[in-house]
């Protein structure tokens, strides 16, 4: 639809920093009439990714045979009581779940994974490749089959500079700063969804295409830059 659209895709091209200005938004210095920030939030918890160990849910994690094995889950959220408990029914020998802090998941889901035998640990750890070192006891050191690494998503922003903007503050909102709009993934604190996703795309689409309908864009200083071509 994009390429239908005759729009320009420049594949393989990471955007450095973004610059709001009154009249456009510079992406590493080239001007544009108005940006959407769509760049995905990536898993927590890559630097531990490696033999035996997967970091994040979804299909790397579910094709994974656990008759029989022993499984750490690290994390406190849906995602790692879903798993714990989906891995019991499969068959895992036993599966324990490790949280730093406080646990997040949804009751229920608790109650489903304690009632199929998984095993829950409240506590600071580290993860040494399969190993799961607690910290009241470091020489009380778990090893496993499998590690699930399930500590959510960060976004992946690029540096913004904008008036009033504290350098290195989480932008809020869909459409925190004049001209620049941030949706799905990238968007802080927000459930992650591909429904969500593509309903956040939908809306800001309108939104973008009324702004760039609307007397604000169309200025003389903003066609003076070139912005237009975006």
């Amino acid at each position: 639809e994009a390429r239908q659209a005759r729009l320009t895709l420049l594949l393989g091209r990471r955007v450095t920093s973004i610059q709001v200005r009154e009249d456009c938004i510079l992406a590493d210095d080239q001007p544009y009439a108005a940006v959407v920030l769509a760049t995905g939030a990536p898993p927590r918890g890559l630097e531990h990714a490696g033999e035996g160990v997967i970091v994040a849910p979804g299909r790397a994690l579910e094709s994974v045979d656990v008759r029989g094995l022993r499984v750490a889950v690290c994390g406190g959220g849906d995602n790692a009581f879903e798993n714990a408990a989906r891995m019991r029914r499969e068959g895992a020998a036993c599966v324990d779940v490790f949280s730093r802090g406080d646990l997040r998941a949804r009751p229920q889901l608790i109650r489903e994974a304690l009632d199929l035998g998984a095993r829950i640990a409240v506590g600071p750890y580290r993860i040494e490749g399969r190993r799961i070192v607690r910290a009241q006891d470091p020489r009380n050191d778990d090893q496993f089959d499998i590690v699930a690494v399930l500590w959510g998503f960060a976004p992946r922003l690029p540096k913004i500079e904008a008036p009033g903007l504290t350098a290195g503050a989480p932008l809020k909102g869909r459409h925190p700063l004049p001209r620049l709009w941030v949706i799905g993934d990238a968007l802080p604190d927000e459930e992650r969804s591909i429904l969500a996703a593509m309903g956040d795309g939908s809306r800001v689409a309108k939104a973008v295409e009324a702004f760039l309908h609307s007397d604000q864009c169309w200025t003389e200083k903003a066609l003076s830059l070139g912005a237009v071509d975006a």
